[in-house]
Formats: structure tokens, C-alpha cells, sequence
């Protein structure tokens, strides 16, 4: 079944049991093809250990293109295939092929494992070890090469970048010299303009590289993993034109300029201060939120301008959503919304640096708690309204227990004594009558709130009394 990916930005399906096919297909070209999608997306395969087969099995495949090819697809999924070991074992057999253009594939793959390797190197001597392992690789690709040279390139910028980080006094010339030369290898790519651009970067990031002052272990690791993507992208549009290696096109160009050293250095404290922030959090209310962020920006790296701001804004949508919006929280969002609107990255990132310190201090009360006591307090004034309504337009009539007997009628409640109740008495020698005391024993400690519920007597008495005084509103009421 087809797997929906996202790569560099583009969603496609990647159906494996189709790749699978087309390796075991008897047409060279759709084996060759298979294997293009496999050095492409080995690692978005469902099955790895099938597509390890495939590839492996391919090596040594009679034909001389799809060995070339295997060789290549090698190199881009070495970093991972299941079983490194059998990997470089596959690629130092097929340096021994009969046919150069295979020699030259599976040298220029050493190549870039060696890289690969000195990017994950764990001390100076492995680390200088594997870059004079992979220049070595790549001058006998370049040598080796028949049609295309995608060696030659990374050749000429791996010297130089090896020159200037252990031989600095021949930095600057030989910064120079990989200018030239690196222009005159892409001069017959139909991406020249393209690569020219990438060569002046690339020139200009070791021309940087060069005024670092001493450099350690995990600084030259950073440096070498962030080219040894962007050179891989540049051999690749070399080896192909831009319709046939799109996203090597992409990432390219998404990587322009190269390298902003003090936007790096922002995105390496905003990493570094996410992590403490998640792990500050364990245990606290503020875990969720902490860790998303975390998860989310452990992902980002150096490219465009554009992308970079576009993850910001992307994560300024998810912190206005999860960070509860109360007076405690002014600050921190005050600063969230400052950075949807600021167009410099770096400020972007340094208020992005700040609010993510503060995010463990985040006042957070669970979302459903808060719902349900609103919708109970929601109810409990609606009852209480409800009640304050009909107590306002009930009349209620008792007996005053005073010497100057009365009739008392009241209206409305008393609201923490603002009068809101209203009061009306009825002097009993005002509607007195023969049967009067007996009346009013039959109502003595009842509630009554409408005339029908008293004695017709009294009920006519009380009702004549209120329109003399013109209080037809109360009768009105009592009815």
C-alpha cells in the first residue's frame, strides 16, 4: 500500500511493493529506476530490510548501469541501511569492478560514508582520520569518472575545507584556488547559475570557517555535517540536470545563503534551552507544552530565511493555543504575538530564546476543569436567575407579629441592602371585619403569594384596600 511522504517540502506516495517490482523487472531501465527512488527514500521505506535486499542483491546485478547505480543508491542510504558492515563491505568490492564507471560510483560513495563517519567521528584522530579517507575516495572517483564527475566537486571543496581547518596558514590561498577551480567544474552544468551561487557560499563559508579560532571536536562535526549535505545536493545536480534530481535542486536552493553563523548560534541556544525547558517540566502542568516545543524545534535547522520564519510563526500558532490566556500569562504572550509580527529572524529567534526559558514558569490549569466549572456556575446563576425572576414578580403576604397588627405584602428580594425588596402593609383596622380573626388563623404560618389563596373575604378586603391606594401593579401581581 502507497505511504504518503513529505520530502523537502513535497507530499508523494512511495510505494514500496512497486519498487520492489521494478527491482526484479528484467528492463536494466526500471531497475535503474527503482533503484533512483531507493537512494532517494530509503529511509521513508515501511520495509527496510526488503529494500536493503533489493539494493544489496542489485550490486551485482549483470548489468554495468544498475551496479553504477546500486553503488550510488549505496552511498545516499548508508547512514540507514540495517547492516553498515555488509554495506562498506558491498561498496570496497565493487572498487574493484570491472568497469570504471562502477569504480567510480562506489569510490565516490566511500567517499561520502567517510563523511558520514567523520560527522559522527568521537575524537580529533577518527575525525581527521575519515576526512583524509574520503578525499582519498573522491580523487579516485574524479579519476575514474567517464561521463560525469560529481567528485570532483565535493573533491575540491573537502581539500579545501581539511586545508583550512588543520593547516591555517595555507587557508587563504587555497580558499582561492577551490574558487577557480570549483567555477570551472560546473562551467558545462545546465544549473551553472544555480551552482555558481553555491561554489561563492561555499567559498565564503571557508573563508569563515577559517577566522573560527580554535575549533573543537563537536564545532568541526556541526560545520562538516551542514556541508556535507549542501555538497551532496551540489554533486547531485551535477550528475543530473534540475528536472531530474528536483530535490537536490530544492534543497539547494533552500540552503541560500549557506550558513548565517549568529542565526546557528540562536538556533543552537533555542535547542539547547527547549531541552531544559522539558526536562524542568517533568512532572509539572507545563509538560505538555514544554516537550511539544522541544520535539518541534529539535527538527529545525539552518536554511532560507523564509522556512526559518515560517517554522517560528507555525510554532507561535501552537503556544498561543496551548498557553491558557490570563493575566498570569501576560508577559509570555505579549512576547508571542511580538514575534507573528516581527520580520528580522534574528530578533524572531531571540524573542523565540526567551519565551521558551520561560515557558516552565507558565501558569496552567487543565482545560476541562475550567469548561466543567464554568458550565456549573453557568447553571447555578441560571438557576439562581431564574429564582431571582420569579421571586421578583411573586408577592409574598404575611402576618406582621407586632403590637399595631398588619398585613405585610412584599415584592422583589433584598440584595445585600440595596432596597431591592419592596414592602407594603395593610393596617388590619383598615380592612377589619367580623370573621377577620379567623381569617387569619387559617393563613397563620402559610406562604401565600396569590389572593386566590386566601379566604375570599380577606382576599377581597386586601384587593379593595390596594386600589384605593391605586396599586393596581400589586393586584395585578396577586392575581
Amino acid at each position: 500500500m502507497p505511504v504518503p511522504i513529505e520530502f523537502y517540502g513535497v507530499w508523494q506516495l512511495v510505494d514500496q511493493n512497486n519498487i520492489h517490482n521494478q527491482c526484479l523487472s528484467k528492463d536494466p531501465k526500471e531497475r535503474i529506476h527503482a533503484l533512483e527512488q531507493l537512494e532517494n527514500l530509503f529511509s521513508f521505506m515501511p520495509d527496510k530490510q526488503q529494500a536493503w535486499d533489493d539494493l544489496h542483491r542489485l550490486t551485482s546485478d549483470e548489468d554495468i548501469d544498475v551496479r553504477s547505480s546500486a553503488a550510488l543508491a549505496l552511498g545516499s542510504a548508508f547512514s540507514h541501511v540495517p547492516d553498515k558492515q555488509q554495506a562498506w563491505d558491498y561498496l570496497h568490492r565493487l572498487t574493484s569492478d570491472e568497469d570504471r564507471s562502477v569504480r567510480s560510483s562506489s569510490n565516490y560513495s566511500l567517499a561520502r560514508v567517510s563523511i558520514f563517519m567523520a560527522s559522527q567521528a568521537e575524537t580529533d584522530e577518527d575525525y581527521k582520520r575519515e576526512l583524509e579517507n574520503a578525499i582519498e575516495f573522491f580523487e579516485i572517483a574524479s579519476k575514474e569518472a567517464k561521463y560525469y564527475n560529481p567528485a570532483q566537486f565535493c573533491l575540491l571543496f573537502y581539500r579545501s575545507f581539511y586545508t583550512v581547518i588543520f593547516k591555517k596558514q595555507e587557508a587563504r590561498e587555497e580558499v582561492n584556488r577551490y574558487l577557480e577551480e570549483a567555477k570551472s567544474a560546473i562551467k558545462g552544468s545546465e544549473s551553472k547559475e544555480l551552482l555558481s551561487e553555491a561554489v561563492q557560499n561555499l567559498a565564503e563559508a571557508l573563508k569563515e570557517v577559517h577566522n573560527l579560532e580554535n575549533l573543537d571536536l563537536k564545532a568541526k562535526k556541526v560545520e562538516l555535517y551542514f556541508y556535507r549535505k549542501y555538497c551532496d545536493s551540489v554533486s547531485e545536480i551535477m550528475r543530473y540536470t534540475d528536472e531530474k534530481a528536483p530535490f537536490a535542486t530544492e534543497v539547494l536552493r533552500k540552503r541560500l545563503p549557506i550558513l548565517d553563523r549568529h542565526l546557528k548560534k540562536l538556533l543552537e541556544e533555542i535547542q539547547e534551552k527547549a531541552k531544559k525547558a522539558c526536562q524542568e517540566s517533568q512532572g509539572t502542568a507545563t509538560k505538555e507544552i514544554a516537550c511539544a516545543v522541544n520535539k518541534e524545534v529539535q527538527k529545525w535547522e539552518i536554511s532560507s530565511h523564509e522556512e526559518m520564519s515560517w517554522c517560528v510563526n507555525n510554532l507561535v500558532t501552537v503556544l498561543k493555543s496551548k498557553i491558557p490566556h490570563n493575566t498570569e500569562n501576560k508577559e509570555i504572550l505579549d512576547m508571542i504575538e511580538y514575534m507573528k509580527f516581527e520580520k528580522d529572524l534574528t530578533k524572531q529567534y531571540r524573542t523565540l530564546s526567551t519565551v521558551i526559558g520561560l515557558i516552565p514558569t507558565v501558569n496552567v490549569v487543565a482545560v476541562d476543569p475550567i469548561v466543567e466549572n464554568i458550565n456549573e456556575i453557568g447553571q447555578n446563576i441560571e438557576a439562581k436567575l431564574d429564582n431571582l425572576s420569579q421571586e421578583m414578580n411573586d408577592i409574598s403576604i404575611s402576618l406582621s407579629p407586632r403590637i399595631k397588627q398588619e398585613i405585610k405584602i412584599s415584592s422583589g428580594i433584598e440584595i445585600a441592602g440595596t432596597g431591592g425588596k419592596l414592602i407594603t402593609t395593610i393596617p388590619l383596622q383598615e380592612i377589619s371585619y367580623a370573621e377577620l380573626k379567623e381569617d387569619l388563623q387559617r393563613i397563620k404560618g402559610k406562604n401565600i403569594s396569590k389572593l386566590s389563596e386566601l379566604p375570599k373575604r380577606l382576599a377581597n378586603k386586601i384587593k379593595g384596600y390596594l386600589l384605593l391606594k391605586d396599586r393596581e401593579d400589586i393586584i395585578e401581581q396577586l392575581t
